[in-house]
């Protein structure tokens, strides 16, 4: 951010984030749309004209897949120790990339198309907790999804002793609802825990508002965190201020390894895949 705001004062050069007043929550939205996955709707980019071109300044690794994808798919322009500077046209940037991913899929699967979960990294774990409340008012997929007050402690899941592999590196992901004033205000961990002796570590915490996947009225938190001890206990949670009055929903947590490709089909015809659970995702490939 600091970056960019001292090239933009320097070149003249505009920027699509700043450092000022609150922007309102449907600008806010829009710009996440710069950086969203290339298979939800991005309103901003009908701004940009194709060749229109945004420089990317990073000095860090990747913070999610879509930095990442982003950054393979720019033009590297110059670099400075651990700065670099690239640059991607709009076009490129704002391309739906749903087929190109089904694609890819139809690779990894094979010639045999099963329901069971498919990965990249050979043996691992990869946990699914629906969350399907059909009580719940709002759900993300499938029949429902999990709904508490947000100022409780919702344990989304606990993962058994034994079950995620020692030294491994996973990501929690859940999809979250947002529409309502202060809804993803709202601490959310995973927290290591010694199953005799009950103590527990919070070893990944974050907040629901930094989630930078938005599809619709829902956002994909994720929550990146390493397996210290096999034989401990791994709980995944949503907490807020006692003050809180309002209600949470929370669908579709899936734990799975972080730097991999993790899917799920869960409709075909033949050898062609048409419906998926990727890396958190739920989509639906185009007709």
């Amino acid at each position: 951010m600091q970056l960019a705001m001292v090239l933009s004062y320097w070149t003249g050069l505009p920027m699509t984030a700043y450092s000022l007043a609150r922007t309102s929550v449907t600008e806010t939205i829009e710009q996440l749309g710069v950086m969203n996955a290339p298979w939800y709707e991005r309103p901003i980019a009908a701004h940009y004209r194709p060749e229109d071109e945004f420089l990317l300044i990073t000095d860090a690794t990747p913070a999610n897949d879509e930095e990442k994808r982003y950054l393979e798919l720019a033009h590297p322009l110059a670099s400075n120790g651990s700065i670099s500077l690239a640059s991607i046209t709009a076009e490129v940037l704002f391309r739906d990339r749903t087929e190109e991913l089904f694609t890819k899929l139809e690779a990894l699967a094979g010639d045999s198309i099963s329901n069971d979960w498919i990965c990249s990294k050979k043996g691992a774990t990869i946990l699914h907790y629906p969350l399907d409340d059909p009580n719940s008012e709002h759900r993300y997929a499938g029949s429902g999804a999990y709904s508490g007050l947000k100022r409780n402690v919702n344990t989304l899941a606990t993962v058994p002793a034994f079950t995620l592999q020692e030294g491994e590196r996973y990501i929690a992901s859940y999809w979250t609802y947002t529409p309502g004033a202060l809804r993803s205000h709202a601490l959310t961990c995973v927290a290591q825990r010694e199953p005799t002796t009950g103590q527990e570590d919070w070893i990944t915490c974050s907040d629901m508002r930094f989630a930078r996947i938005v599809n619709g009225d829902w956002s994909l938190v994720e929550l990146p965190f390493t397996v210290d001890r096999a034989e401990d206990e791994y709980r995944i949670f949503v907490e807020g201020r006692r003050t809180y009055q309002d209600t949470i929903w929370v669908d579709e947590l899936i734990i799975r390894p972080d730097a991999a490709t993790s899917f799920r089909v869960l409709e075909h015809d033949g050898e062609r895949i048409t419906k998926v659970i990727y890396n958190g995702h739920f989509l639906t490939r185009p007709r």
